[in-house]
């Protein structure tokens, strides 16, 4: 366990206030040239070997170095839009129209049909018809989130449009209002909704805004005054203008399989000269099977590169295969002619936890280097398989059931080396929340973990977790604890600690069960259930074994709850038994155990006793270079300063606890000073 983030968190409960085609030809057109011929050519077989390998570069050099539509030449992704683009709509006007309508009529509108209809491109285009400017535009894209997960797309909402976390976690019931003091002068769009529980708490009107929600959810749920819009399924006529259109948006190819097409296929064999050649079954085709704008899209993608494929041949297809057809018939043929590499990414990603990864992460997964995991990543963007955000890719919703199976070894060790990648990363990160005066440090670890903590919470969530993998899936554990304390999320930390249990119990660690059932005895005694505080610790005591690793964690919180029930000398008692079980080394948990008896001792009224322990306290502080623990000690002490009426020497460390705790990033303890001496001044 980390021992940071072990004495951060017992920390917060002790305190006081609260990611070779052309080679063989060549060869084979020796092999048939006589003994003559080659005496006679024996001068250009050097220039031929020359020419030929040169191509084999540039088509291997093509291959590697193009990247998908979105990115920059480096793979690096570029800066995204507020919202994103989408293109022209073709036999969409309509549905814009009266989504724009709705929205100026009802503050809300809710465009919504089922997967492929184009709902979220119907309201991204219709919120920049509503509010041309792109600097007032808002997109939040709640994809992977569970129907009913109301509170944490609430949290990802406000989260984005920049409302500091402590205040939707303890203003939760006023989400609304957080939000539309946010949004006033712009238009929102909430995109890829599953569930009306997702954004019931913002379905009415928001003043001087609008919001426009799109996905596949049941509108029957939400007020009756927000606008609805169902997008009509697209005409024939559309429908084959749409496919034309994605001759356009070919994807680019390696030029040894553009110079292979053009020698198969003739070059003007296009989607419309198809449409034009063979009007009657392309009518047909839209008819049958070309409703759904997604559908269109995809299938276009791949007639696009398959240019040989005629509309009679894809329709007695489709026809052969009806009772599968809709949109994974359509995907599945996007996997023809895959590589062998891209093929074995996206099983191995199907496996992973549904999140989104770098590819720096994926690189893990795989055991592959980073610029051929974004030559395969390209691959099966291209194709549909994966979807690319900001920096990261997931899997495309349907995916994952066209995957190839995995062994259950294989996926193990792949887990496992995802495992590692996240913890390591998630433990640095946690370090340098910590790290004195590195303001830059603590600013990018505090981004990298806004935006990976869902990643994280379902790396810790996997199914059938690997046993090789448990040790790691605790120190996320740990991290995301420390996290979610000190953005003051408790219910976000009783999730982490409820999988934990779950996950400990499914691997049979019980000492890793033990930890969270003590940090969820924590919460509960925080929130004032000392009942149920009381009940899970005495479930953990019963079962651990006397040298289990995490009994100074479990002395510790029986020593909290017992100075609730003020009970201090039992208390005192278990902070003893806690140092007692503590490793020699643990200079850090020495610390806390201080801090642990001087707040008994302030409770019980002991003051000259409190203020000899966080004397020693605050020279251990200083000796760790700990300056968390060192602005712990100084708050403390200034409140035994206050009590023994020495009100100078009180405002004095609570003002240097608050410059240490500013310091160290730590915005909780800092405002909890500056209270203190609004309070005593």
């Amino acid at each position: 366990m980390n021992p940071r983030g072990r004495r951060r968190q017992i920390e917060v409960l002790a305190q006081v206030s609260g990611s070779t085609a052309i080679a063989g030809g060549v060869l084979g057109f020796v092999r048939e040239v006589t003994a003559n011929e080659l005496s006679a050519l024996g001068q250009w077989v050097p220039v031929i070997v020359m020419v030929a390998g040169l191509l084999i570069y540039l088509g291997l050099w093509s291959l590697r170095h193009w990247s998908p539509v979105g990115s920059d030449d480096d793979g690096t992704s570029q800066v995204a839009l507020p919202l994103p683009h989408v293109g022209e709509l073709i036999g969409r006007d309509g549905d814009v129209d009266k989504t724009v309508a709705g929205a100026r009529a009802h503050g809300v509108a809710v465009v919504h049909g089922p997967d492929g209809i184009g709902a979220g491109s119907v309201a991204i285009k219709a919120a920049r018809e509503l509010v041309p400017e792109e600097d007032r535009h808002r997109y939040v894209d709640l994809q992977g989130l569970a129907p009913d997960d109301g509170r944490r797309a609430r949290i990802q909402v406000l989260r984005t449009l920049g409302v500091e976390p402590r205040l939707f976690e303890s203003r939760s019931d006023r989400a609304a209002e957080l939000a539309e003091g946010a949004l006033l002068g712009t238009v929102l769009v909430l995109d890829n909704v599953s569930g009306a529980a997702q954004v019931r708490w913002i379905s009415h009107r928001v003043r001087g805004a609008y919001v426009i929600i799109a996905g596949d959810l049941p509108v029957d749920e939400l007020p009756p005054e927000a606008a609805r819009v169902e997008p009509q399924r697209l005409r024939a006529r559309d429908a084959l203008a749409l496919l034309g259109a994605q001759d356009a948006a070919r994807p680019p190819e390696a030029a040894l399989t553009r110079w292979w097409r053009r020698r198969r296929v003739a070059p003007d064999n296009s989607i419309a000269r198809r449409i034009n050649a063979d009007p009657a079954h392309a009518r047909r085709l839209a008819d049958d099977y070309l409703q759904l704008p997604r559908v269109v899209i995809e299938l276009g993608r791949w007639l696009a590169r398959n240019r040989e494929v005629s509309f009679e041949a894809l329709l007695a297809d489709l026809r052969q295969h009806e009772e599968n057809f809709e949109l994974n018939a359509i995907l599945r043929r996007q996997l023809d002619g895959a590589s062998a590499g891209a093929l074995r990414l996206l099983a191995l990603l199907a496996q992973a936890p549904g999140a989104e990864y770098s590819d720096d992460a994926l690189g893990e997964l795989t055991r592959l280097p980073r610029h051929r995991v974004s030559v395969l990543l390209a691959e099966l963007a291209a194709r549909f398989m994966v979807e690319r955000t900001s920096s990261r890719y997931r899997l495309a919703t349907q995916a994952a059931a066209l995957a190839d199976p995995v062994r259950p070894r294989a996926r193990a060790r792949a887990l496992v080396r995802l495992a590692v990648h996240y913890a390591g990363l998630a433990a640095g990160h946690a370090d340098a929340l910590d790290a004195a005066g590195a303001e830059g440090e603590r600013r990018e670890a505090k981004e990298w973990l806004e935006t990976a903590d869902v990643t994280l919470l379902r790396l810790l969530s996997m199914p059938a977790p690997p046993r090789a993998a448990a040790e790691h899936l605790w120190r996320i554990a740990d991290v995301l604890d420390l996290w979610f304390a000190r953005e003051q999320r408790p219910s976000d930390r009783e999730a982490v600690a409820e999988v934990m249990a779950e996950q400990a119990q499914q691997l049979g660690d019980q000492a890793a069960r033990a930890i969270a059932e003590v940090r969820l005895a924590a919460m509960a005694r925080a929130r004032g259930d000392l009942e149920e505080a009381r009940h899970r610790l005495d479930r953990v005591t019963a079962g651990l074994r006397d040298k289990s690793p995490c009994r100074p964690q479990l002395h510790t919180e029986w020593a909290l709850l017992q100075l609730e029930l003020e009970d201090y000398e039992a208390a005192r008692e278990n902070v003893r038994l806690c140092r007692a079980a503590r490793p020699p080394r643990d200079s850090h948990g020495k610390l806390t155990d201080l801090l642990n008896l001087a707040a008994i001792d302030i409770r019980d009224a002991e003051y000259d006793s409190a203020h000899g322990r966080l004397g020693h306290a605050l020279d251990l502080a200083e000796a760790l270079q700990d300056a968390g623990g060192e602005a712990h000690t100084l708050e403390l002490r200034g409140i035994v300063h206050w009590y023994q009426r020495h009100p100078g020497g009180a405002l004095a460390d609570w003002e240097r606890a608050r410059t240490l705790y500013a310091g160290t990033g730590d915005s909780v303890g800092s405002a909890r000073c500056a209270r203190h001496r609004r309070t005593g001044s």
